[in-house]
């Protein structure tokens, strides 16, 4: 998950991305990754500087316009008003015409970098060197499409081992690759031994005597169980093997396009692959609160923590904060999914409740609150 998620590189990759479209340039093909960062660095500084976007925020920068404009002082504090609130640095799209009425009334063009603010302060500083020093000296052309996102690696999740997979898997030819590797270990593991011999067959391999089935068998519990063994030496083992052969297409497709990626996850620990395996095949009793949706249980206990969800609050949810609109609205969809999946039963527990709590939940569900403290 560090990797399709919270990759630094990849990360900054897709900001650089937003300032090349919304500032049309290009690049040489030979030009490398760092010179690229570099530049734009640059390029963004002499924006800030020579625009007064050193606040670097929409609202501060609509104030700074005050006072370069002081004729238009008046319709540009009636303008701040309009667009409130104003989200992450963002303008709502449906209030973008009063940028645009704005501008061509009153020739002000500057205005248009209300747009381009949150892009221009996501690059404003340069990533740290140490993050990409393998790649910095490369093309930058062979990063450019670059990304990943979670869902390439945790879509598909079944409820229950027996479920079937969903049509439309986002999951990434990588991820499919590894999956492949799995499934036919878990053959040989589970003694079904006929279908792991198919499939190696299939691919070439032959097994003609006592001495190498022995070694096939030490090789397969080293994969399975050996928890140094990593991503990439599984890759390598079961090519060897004839259990997924490594020369496919849909992988070579992968490594050509997300190379990055692909050395990166040859470095992490097979059984962390096997965590993921047993997760999302449902071998587990586990699934996230999102994954529920469309799952039906008799009885469904909801314990609402907020733990370090910068994106779901409960007791915003539950107290109506003010200014948290974003928040309470995610909030709410995500708490509407888990209540809905009762077919019979329901108990929500939220520990400590405030009195506004107490007040809103009443409302909502109309029924007595239970103190468990005085059980």
């Amino acid at each position: 998950m560090d990797i399709y998620d919270k990759d630094k590189f990849i990360e900054y990759l897709s900001k650089v991305r937003k300032y090349l479209r919304i500032r049309e340039v290009e690049f040489d093909d030979n030009t490398t990754v760092n010179q690229v960062f570099t530049q734009i660095a640059k390029n963004v500084k002499e924006e800030i500087d020579s625009k007064s976007l050193s606040h670097f925020t929409v609202l501060k920068y609509l104030e700074k316009l005050r006072t370069l404009h002081l004729s238009q002082n008046e319709s540009l504090s009636d303008l701040i008003q309009k667009l409130k609130p104003i989200k992450e640095d963002k303008i709502e799209p449906s209030k973008k015409y009063l940028i645009n009425d704005f501008k061509n009334n009153t020739g002000i063009i500057e205005i248009d970098y209300v747009y381009d603010i949150k892009v221009l302060k996501d690059v404003k500083e340069k990533l740290d060197e140490e993050l990409y020093k393998s790649v910095k000296e490369q093309p930058f052309i062979n990063y450019k499409k670059l990304y990943a996102v979670k869902d390439q690696l945790v879509d598909d999740k079944k409820e229950s081992e027996d479920e079937e997979n969903k049509k439309g898997s986002k999951r990434d030819n990588l991820i499919r690759h590894l999956f492949k590797i799995q499934h036919t270990l878990l053959y040989y593991e589970n003694k079904n031994f006929s279908e792991f011999f198919r499939i190696i067959k299939k691919n070439g391999i032959r097994i003609n005597s006592i001495e190498e089935k022995i070694k096939l068998k030490e090789a397969i519990e080293k994969l399975l169980k050996n928890r140094t063994t990593t991503i990439g030496e599984v890759i390598d083992r079961a090519d060897e093997l004839g259990i997924v052969i490594k020369n496919d297409k849909s992988l070579n497709e992968f490594i050509k396009s997300s190379e990055y990626i692909y050395t990166r996850v040859r470095e992490v620990s097979y059984q962390e692959f096997i965590n993921l395996y047993n997760y999302l095949e449902g071998f587990t009793p586990y699934s996230t609160q999102h994954k529920t949706k469309g799952s039906e249980y008799d009885n469904v206990l909801i314990v609402l923590d907020n733990g370090n969800w910068p994106k779901y609050n409960f007791k915003y949810l539950f107290e109506n904060t003010k200014d948290k609109e974003e928040i309470i609205e995610r909030t709410q969809k995500l708490f509407y999914v888990c209540c809905t999946r009762a077919k019979e039963n329901l108990a929500v527990y939220y520990l400590a409740p405030s009195e506004k709590v107490l007040e809103t939940a009443k409302k909502w569900f109309g029924v007595s609150i239970i103190d468990l403290d005085k059980l």
